[in-house]
């Protein structure tokens, strides 16, 4: 036999969670509760009670996950494009030449 306020906290989770008064009743059945204690915990409780929807996920938790997807991604597109135009040449120094005659190029 539950405490008649757990009882009524265990109805109230029930209804948050979405369930009928039916099946709050055959849970708590279930449960051991007797129909005559469900019964007067049942007059005491506004089942007209509609908690607020939740998504489970706000929009702005999504907004900022796209962002860090979109940072992460150009971070590893930027690396390795780094890594292949390295990988072009024989040394480090004909890379480093490579990319002076470049600049030189783009400057006139």
């Amino acid at each position: 036999m539950k405490m008649a306020k757990n009882l009524e906290e265990d109805i109230y989770n029930q209804l948050s969670a979405g369930f009928t008064k039916e099946e709050i009743k055959a849970n708590l059945i279930t449960n051991g509760v007797s129909i005559e204690e469900i019964d007067k915990t049942f007059a005491t409780i506004d089942f007209s009670y509609t908690p607020p929807a939740t998504t489970g996920t706000s929009t702005k938790s999504i907004i900022i996950t796209i962002i860090l997807i979109l940072i992460t991604t150009f971070k590893v597109i930027r690396c390795v494009s780094r890594n292949d135009d390295r990988r072009r040449y024989n040394t480090q120094q004909e890379f480093d030449h490579s990319k002076n005659n470049n600049l030189y190029q783009v400057k006139n």
